[in-house]
């Protein structure tokens, strides 16, 4: 019986460890700007961004090989508004950008946007990848904890 007691202790005190455990969240960005010398013959990659007063992001912009890109309306709407982590690659005459939602402490359901920064043919939505797949932007903040 006394066995029975501590097991049964071990799990009240675990379960009670797990329902009093921090929740993270995710810092969105106000404003950020990246540089890179760059990779191959993209030369020097500036990216810079900047959110409004009600958190969408306002601006978007891409500068590589000469030319300036700025991602329109239509594209920075899809934008998710907790972003807090930005990915930037290279290839032939493309900058891609990531914007996303992500945790460190677990993995979580977040959103995830990919933009295409083209030399000659302008800005293009590539992904916007929801919440992991798993619903509408709007439900990834709601669906963390799930």
């Amino acid at each position: 019986m006394a066995k029975l007691i501590a097991w049964a202790l071990v799990f009240l005190f675990a379960g009670l460890a797990e329902t009093s455990a921090s929740q993270e969240g995710a810092l969105a960005f106000e404003e950020f700007r990246y540089a890179s010398s760059g990779v191959g013959d993209s030369g020097p990659v500036e990216v810079e961004g900047r959110r409004n007063k009600n958190g969408a992001v306002s601006s978007l912009i891409v500068r590589f090989m000469g030319v300036e890109r700025a991602a329109p309306a239509e594209i920075l709407e899809k934008v998710p508004k907790g972003a807090n982590a930005i990915q930037v690659s290279y290839e032939h005459n493309t900058v891609y950008v990531v914007l996303q939602t992500a945790w460190v402490a677990k993995i979580a359901p977040y959103h995830r946007i990919a933009i295409a920064f083209h030399k000659d043919e302008g800005v293009e939505l590539l992904n916007d990848y929801g919440c992991g797949g798993k619903g509408a932007p709007g439900d990834c903040v709601a669906q963390r904890g799930q």
